[in-house]
């Protein structure tokens, strides 16, 4: 399961960063609890009740109520996507980025702990590479030239 996303954005540098790894090393753990629910389907269920343990005050200063969050897991029988505060969703598909799924669809929404889990886009085809937008941003992709360096890749 691959897992990005934002939290505490009101909170300085400091805070902010040990609350999203908090968050990471919460979810690095989703895998460790699924052996009797294996599937995509249960790692993402897993993932989102491990986040729900999470004490609000434990996410910064909004208490959460800033998260987004992007899931993806795999298994034998296609990918799961999964959020929460997205505002577009984009999947690569042989080298070209595409829209997952329309404005206006559930995976996209508002920022904020769910109140309950999210539902999942199942996609019979792998695609490369699965990136989102956070709600309130501009759901625009960068250039070709500039995606992989804004994305962290410094080679």
């Amino acid at each position: 399961m691959g897992f990005a996303g934002r939290v505490a954005t009101g909170a300085g540098p400091e805070e902010a960063w040990r609350v999203a790894r908090r968050v990471e090393a919460t979810l690095r753990t989703a895998p460790d609890g699924v052996f009797w629910d294996a599937d995509r389907h249960g790692l993402l269920r897993r993932a989102w009740s491990l986040l729900d343990e999470i004490r609000p005050e434990r996410l910064g200063p909004e208490a959460g109520r800033d998260l987004c969050l992007l899931f993806v897991a795999e298994d034998g029988g296609g990918v799961g996507v999964a959020g929460v505060g997205l505002g577009a969703v984009w999947g690569r598909f042989d080298d070209t980025f595409r829209a997952l799924v329309p404005l206006g669809h559930p995976l996209l929404g508002l920022a904020g702990r769910p109140l309950a889990v999210p539902g999942v886009l199942t996609l019979e085809r792998r695609p490369q590479l699965v990136v989102a937008a956070p709600a309130g941003a501009e759901p625009v992709l960068p250039d070709a030239s500039s995606f992989a360096r804004r994305c962290g890749d410094r080679p």
